[in-house]
């Protein structure tokens, strides 16, 4: 080998790339008041290709530019933008909240690890909240948050629901795809069913499921079963609830009592005068009397039933994060005023005070929906202004 040939294109290349440098150092500087942001970048780049030379634009002069979270955003390089963090963290002392502020904003993986693993314990966990309870503000923050749990086998409460309402919201078209491996095997959506609490709260992810859209059937088929095998009582119907103030299901209890206790004693007190009248076939009495105790024998028996699978609502702990049962909604179209609408149970209903049962078709319009959503309802497209507990 020719020792000396080689040398001598060592010096070569590393001449060019120190000339290079000097290069990109210049334009750097040409840049530095009218683009402070492709500045660092030109500048960074030179001190890579030629260490020893001066910094072109120097950390104090970028922070010194203008608006710091402007200026990070500016910023297209990864690499560059996280020396910008580093530069920031030396000199700024609200590096915390800018940091988290920028966390919410950034788009690379490798720059959110960053920026997450500098910020003190209390600040992380305040943020992940924070994103979490809100995906759509932070839609690359909340998968990188999602995937980072699923790692490390700490998924927040919510989080399947939350990876379902993604697959539907326009914020999260970016990263759409991301989202949707979350449901293949072995994914974060088949970890989080095999953790389900109990039958309830299974049933209620297979309903979310079910109804989810934009996702594929076989990615779907793949987390139903998984629920299946962990709680194969979910094969069987579910009991239907129903679900009503407490208000609605004290009147519906005293109708029970006042029917039992008053109007069928009562009627077959009257059945058995009109029996001894005789001649049953052309007795009309008899047959009235019969048929108001088959009438009210049927509605006893409707009554206990649904009384027993009646489940009162209770405001203070009703999710006022997306419309349930128990909320009011406030909502608006382009052309009318605000409009507030309640849903409650059937015993609850009353359209003409806008109070609708969570069985009617315009209260499933809005189930599962968020402020900032759009429904469209009789040809017109309402957007939810804001949710809150029914009281």
């Amino acid at each position: 080998m020719d020792v000396t040939h080689l040398g001598s294109k060592t010096v070569l290349v590393t001449g060019a790339a120190s000339g290079i440098g000097r290069g990109l150092a210049e334009e750097a500087r040409r840049a530095a008041a009218r683009a402070p942001a492709l500045a660092w970048e030109l500048s960074q780049a030179a001190l890579k290709l030629s260490p020893d030379e001066p910094e072109a634009f120097p950390a104090e002069r970028l922070l010194a530019a203008g608006n710091t979270l402007t200026l990070l955003s500016e910023i297209g390089d990864q690499a560059a933008r996280t020396r910008a963090l580093e530069a920031v963290r030396a000199h700024r002392e609200d590096w915390i909240d800018l940091f988290a502020e920028q966390f919410l904003r950034e788009d690379d993986q490798r720059v959110l690890s960053a920026i997450y693993e500098e910020l003190p314990d209390e600040r992380r966990a305040d943020l992940s909240r924070r994103v979490l309870r809100s995906p759509r503000q932070a839609p690359r923050a909340f998968v990188w948050l999602a995937e980072r749990s699923h790692v490390e086998g700490t998924p927040p409460p919510g989080l399947f629901f939350s990876l379902l309402d993604a697959l539907r919201q326009e914020e999260f078209s970016g990263v759409r795809t991301r989202v949707k491996e979350f449901f293949d095997a072995g994914g974060l959506a088949v970890s989080l069913v095999r953790i389900a609490p109990d039958e309830e709260k299974a049933r209620e992810m297979l309903e979310a499921l079910n109804r989810a859209g934009g996702l594929e059937e076989h990615r779907r088929a793949t987390v139903r079963e998984a629920l299946l095998m962990k709680f194969p009582g979910l094969r069987a119907p579910a009991r239907e609830w129903v679900y009503s103030t407490s208000e609605a299901i004290e009147t519906k209890r005293q109708e029970l009592y006042h029917l039992k206790s008053v109007e069928l004693p009562a009627n077959a007190r009257a059945m058995q005068a009109a029996k001894e009248l005789g001649d049953l076939s052309e007795n009309f009495e008899y047959q009235s009397t019969r048929q108001r105790h088959e009438y009210l024998s049927a509605r006893i028996a409707t009554l206990a039933d649904e009384l027993s699978r009646a489940r009162p609502l209770d405001p203070a702990h009703v999710d006022p994060s997306e419309v349930r049962v128990g909320t009011r909604v406030v909502l608006k179209d382009a052309a009318s005023p605000e409009r507030a609408v309640t849903i409650l149970g059937p015993w609850d209903s009353r359209p003409e005070q806008f109070v609708y049962s969570y069985q009617s078709e315009f209260a499933q319009e809005l189930l599962g929906r968020k402020v900032g959503d759009r429904v469209r309802w009789n040809a017109e497209e309402l957007e939810i202004l804001s949710i809150e507990p029914w009281r």
